[in-house]
């Protein structure tokens, strides 16, 4: 098993472990679904899962309200990092210049930055467990 294979395996895990979770709070599956769904990736499931379990909302609008604040809060989080991305390359254009003999040209440049640009961005991989706790407790703090 790869390991991308063994992520959307532990993905479908949560996925299924948090419509089991609404439902359970007596509410139809296909809210369960497309709450699920709009949280997207395995943590912010995991969150939305912690919140069922300990703040016990008593309506879907709470928990639709809840969905929102941590697709908020993701969102603001991969702004952060695409911008600390670009401030460093541009940071680094101008402590390099705009390049000399022997460097990169421009069409290369261009040609990274345009990649980077239409890669998924792997939030996992690319913040310290640090940086991931406070964002938890941020949200947490709300």
């Amino acid at each position: 098993m790869t390991e991308n294979e063994k992520k959307q395996e532990s993905r479908q895990i949560v996925f299924r472990e948090l419509v089991t979770a609404i439902v359970r709070m007596g509410y139809p599956m296909e809210f369960g679904v497309l709450i699920a769904k709009s949280l997207n990736t395995e943590k912010t499931m995991r969150r939305m899962i912690g919140y069922l379990r300990n703040a016990h909302p008593h309506s879907a609008e709470e928990i639709a309200d809840e969905m929102l604040a941590i697709t908020s809060d993701r969102d603001r989080w991969v702004q952060k990092k695409e911008a600390e991305y670009y401030n460093s390359r541009y940071n680094e254009l101008l402590y390099t210049g705009l390049g000399a003999e022997g460097e990169d040209s421009d069409a290369e440049e261009n040609a990274r930055l345009t990649d980077h640009e239409n890669s998924d961005l792997d939030v996992n991989s690319s913040v310290s467990e640090d940086e991931k706790n406070d964002l938890d407790r941020d949200s947490d703090a709300r």
